[in-house]
C-alpha cells in the first residue's frame, strides 16, 4: 500500500512539473491567460439579467462588446449591476425575445443593432445560446464555469490551443505557434481589445480574410425582407417595458 501511494505521489509531482514547465515555456514567448467564452459563460450572464436588481443589460456584436468598460458603466451608474450578452460577430435579436418572454425579467436593455441585423437569418444568430441556457444550464454547470474561469484566469495552458492534442497536431502540421490574441473577455464577458499584443501581421491577415466575406462592401438587404424583424422587435422592445412599468 506504501509502495502505492508513494508511486501515485511520484506521478503527481511528475505531471505538476511537466504542467508548470510547459505554462511558463508559453508565457516566456509572450502568452498571457484569458477568459475563453462559450455558453455556460454566456448563460452565468443571462442568469444575472434575471437575478440582479436593476440590472442594465447590454445586447449587440463586437462593438458593444469590446466598447462598453464595465468600470465606466458602474462609476456613471452605480445603481445598476451591467450585464453583457453581446456576442462577437453575431446579431442580438433572439436574446431580446427571449428576454422579452421572461416573465421575471425586469431590467434595462441597450441594444445596439444596424439594418442588417434585421435581415431574417440575423433573427436566430444568438439562439444556440439562448437554447442552451433554457434546456442545459443548471447550477452544477454554473459552479463547474464559476472554477474554470479561475482555471483559465490562472493558467495559459488553460486554453484548448495548449492541449496535448492540438499540440501534437499542430506540430505534425506544422502550423506555428498558437494565434496571439489581441481580444479578449473578463469573467464577466467584458470584452478588451489591445492591438499592440501578438502578431500584428497575424491580426492584418485576419482582417483582410474578414473584409473579403463582403467582397468589398456590406450586405445590401431589401426593405421587405428585414422590416417583419424590425416590426417583431418593437414588440419585444413594448413588452419588456410594459413589465418594467408593472
Amino acid at each position: 500500500m506504501r509502495r502505492t501511494f508513494a508511486a501515485l505521489a511520484i506521478a503527481v509531482m511528475v505531471a505538476a512539473s511537466a504542467l508548470v514547465a510547459v505554462e511558463r515555456h508559453w508565457r516566456g514567448r509572450g502568452y498571457t491567460p484569458i477568459i475563453v467564452d462559450a455558453p455556460d459563460l454566456w448563460s452565468l450572464q443571462r442568469a444575472k439579467a434575471t437575478s440582479a436588481p436593476n440590472a442594465i443589460v447590454f445586447l449587440g456584436a463586437s462593438r458593444t462588446l469590446y466598447a462598453i468598460d464595465r468600470d465606466t458603466v458602474r462609476s456613471r451608474l452605480p445603481q445598476y449591476e451591467p450585464v453583457m450578452l453581446a456576442m462577437d460577430g453575431r446579431y442580438p435579436l433572439a436574446t431580446l425575445r427571449d428576454l422579452a418572454a421572461d416573465a421575471n425579467f425586469r431590467g434595462t436593455v441597450i441594444c445596439d443593432i444596424d439594418g442588417a441585423g434585421f435581415a431574417a437569418p440575423s433573427l436566430d444568430m444568438q439562439k444556440p445560446e439562448v437554447d442552451f441556457y433554457r434546456h442545459e444550464f443548471s447550477p452544477s454547470r454554473a459552479a463547474h464555469r464559476l472554477m474554470l474561469n479561475h482555471w483559465q484566469l490562472d493558467a495559459v495552458i488553460a486554453r484548448s490551443d495548449f492541449s496535448m492534442l492540438r499540440s501534437a497536431v499542430r506540430w505534425w502540421s506544422d502550423e506555428g505557434a498558437p494565434f496571439h490574441p489581441y481580444q479578449w473577455l473578463d469573467r464577466r464577458r467584458f470584452g478588451h481589445i489591445d492591438f499592440e499584443r501578438g502578431d500584428k501581421e497575424s491580426q492584418k491577415r485576419e482582417l483582410a480574410r474578414n473584409l473579403e466575406r463582403f467582397g468589398g462592401h456590406l450586405p445590401r438587404i431589401p426593405f421587405a425582407e428585414w422590416w417583419p424583424q424590425v416590426e417583431a422587435a418593437n414588440g419585444w422592445v413594448r413588452t419588456i417595458q410594459a413589465a418594467v412599468a408593472t
